[in-house]
């Protein structure tokens, strides 16, 4: 440890649970095994590190070494302290601004002295098209002590950085920037070039906007991070002040943003006009490779249907048609645009990290696909046909003289279930597998999706359900009380509330980001979250 220095990065979050600290960077969240004594120590480094610290002093004013020693290399790993030789003379940095945004977003494989000298040996040219649009960004740069050139001209270095708004130039460090009235768009690659900048005039952001006033600050932020290579290739900042940054690589159109709002109550528009949003919004993002199923689609155009109506989604790379039935032709789009993604996107995935919801049902939908990881006690009920609510769907399965039974999973911490259907006459079960509250709800829906399956079973079509293989169907048969099983459905705030208590006693945690095209989604009332839960790390130190 001798010529090693350690620096706070003042950018971590520490608090005490029980027998344990939780400690949360910008990178990550940990939680230590801890005593109020070693929960004391942690603290005191972290002070005491506010300023340059010598390692091997602070160890010499304390008895357990070994902890501390194991202690820095947590903090180290997740971010929260630079560790480096004091040869590096870093100090001489320490007054510029820029150095902040280091310490709270340089990764660890990063080196520090590197990343300064970048920065402090940058200079910055601005076109006069953006400085007429943000003309207090060159101020911002300066006073985050950025060099920042006069004028444009002569050779450029290595060192050289250029915002322009239409890039003339020939050079490998340029930030383009493309405005309109309710968005900014930055790119460092050719790729802001799907985002056609708008013909230049005067004033293409209102004074009056956030747009004007938050803009600079964003983009600062971007130049320091892109200079330093740490900065993804395109950022956005709409109108309300989310920001985005994603790498806008055409082949992967499932990348995800770390920035996300949460939904808001919205106004109320028709079901049809989210409906002809979505189709809009797939049929000018010919990078997807999802469309919209037709009469032209052979899978599709001469479904038997009988009782019900489809709404289906095709992957044109693969020539996968996903189809879902339901009885009201504008509901059941909705819910095979929401399913059909929910399926693409997680189709060659062993466990399911996308979840399609909506404003309205987005807290409810979340709490249910968290469930799907908490392992809690079950009991399983079959539901009575002389118990079945629904006197229609009755009617209809004895019309089309299908012998089907349902089983209810009852999960019992969370009060959530899983609904089987089961086909005496092929002996076989079925089921999407996923949590509900609704059982009745969705004992229709598996009807009805097996009705099509069923009568269409020369089709290759995908659809929600899923058969469950002979060891598992009849695991879930002997499981079996016997007991009647209500089919009221819970409160759903209550249900939100417990569901998420349940989930937090489970040692989990999730991470969630927004797919990247979710903000032109909003039109159609459509959230698309990827969300990995994961086990809590707690490190012993």
């Amino acid at each position: 440890m001798d010529g090693l220095l350690i620096l706070n990065r003042q950018n971590t979050m520490v608090y005490l649970d029980e027998n344990k600290s939780i400690i949360k960077t910008y990178f990550l969240e940990v939680s230590i095994e801890t005593s109020q004594e070693q929960y004391e120590l942690l603290i005191d480094l972290l002070n005491a590190s506010k300023r340059e610290l010598v390692i091997s002093d602070y160890l010499k004013s304390h008895e357990d070494q070994k902890y501390i020693i194991r202690l820095l290399k947590v903090l180290y790993e997740i971010g929260a302290i630079f560790i480096y030789s004091n040869s590096y003379g870093l100090s001489s940095y320490f007054n510029n601004s820029w150095f902040r945004v280091l310490s709270q977003y340089l990764p660890t494989d990063k080196d520090i002295l590197h990343s300064c000298r970048l920065l402090d040996e940058a200079v910055i040219h601005i076109t006069p098209e953006v400085e007429q649009q943000f003309p207090i960004l060159r101020d911002l740069l300066i006073e985050n002590d950025m060099t920042v050139s006069q004028e444009i001209g002569g050779e450029l270095k290595d060192s050289d950085w250029i915002i322009t708004m239409e890039n003339e130039f020939i050079h490998h460090n340029i930030i383009e920037l493309s405005l309109s009235a309710d968005k900014i768009i930055g790119s460092t690659n050719k790729l802001a070039q799907n985002y056609k900048p708008i013909e230049n005039k005067e004033h293409l952001i209102s004074k009056e906007s956030l747009l004007y006033k938050v803009g600079p600050y964003y983009a600062m932020l971007y130049v320091i991070k892109s200079i330093v290579g740490i900065s993804k290739s395109t950022f956005s900042l709409n109108k309300e002040g989310k920001f985005y940054e994603y790498d806008l690589e055409e082949e992967d159109f499932m990348q995800t943003v770390e920035e996300f709002s949460f939904p808001k109550p919205k106004r109320s528009k028709e079901k049809l006009d989210y409906i002809g949003n979505f189709e809009s919004f797939i049929n000018n993002n010919p990078t997807i490779p999802i469309s919209i199923s037709g009469w032209k689609d052979e899978q599709y155009a001469d479904l038997f249907q009988m009782g019900y109506t489809t709404y289906s989604l095709s992957d044109r790379s693969t020539n996968d048609t996903f189809v879902y039935a339901g009885v009201d032709f504008i509901e059941i789009a909705m819910e095979t645009i929401k399913k059909g993604l929910e399926y693409y996107f997680n189709r060659d995935l062993k466990q399911s990290k996308w979840m399609i919801s909506t404003n309205e049902s987005y807290y409810l939908d979340k709490v249910l696909f968290l469930l799907q990881y908490v392992d809690e006690p079950f009991t399983v009920q079959k539901v009575e046909r002389v118990n079945y609510p629904n006197n229609d769907l009755n009617n209809y399965l004895t019309i089309l003289n299908m012998d089907l039974d349902f089983y209810v999973k009852k999960y019992i911490n969370s009060s959530s279930y899983i609904v089987y259907l089961l086909d005496h006459g092929k002996d076989k079960m079925y089921s999407d597998e996923k949590r509900t509250l609704n059982i009745e709800e969705k004992m229709v829906e598996l009807a009805l999706n097996y009705i099509l399956i069923k009568f269409n079973s020369n089709k290759r079509i995908t659809n929600i359900l899923t058969a469950i293989n002979s060891i598992d169907k009849e695991a879930l048969l002997q499981t079996d009380n016997h007991e009647y099983i209500s089919l009221d459905i819970p409160n759903e705030k209550e249900f939100i509330e417990n569901g998420l208590q349940v989930f937090k006693h489970s040692n989990l945690y999730l991470l969630e980001s927004a797919w990247k095209y979710e903000e032109q989604l909003h039109e159609s009332n459509l959230i698309v979250r990827k969300i990995e839960v994961e086990k809590n790390q707690n490190s012993r130190v």
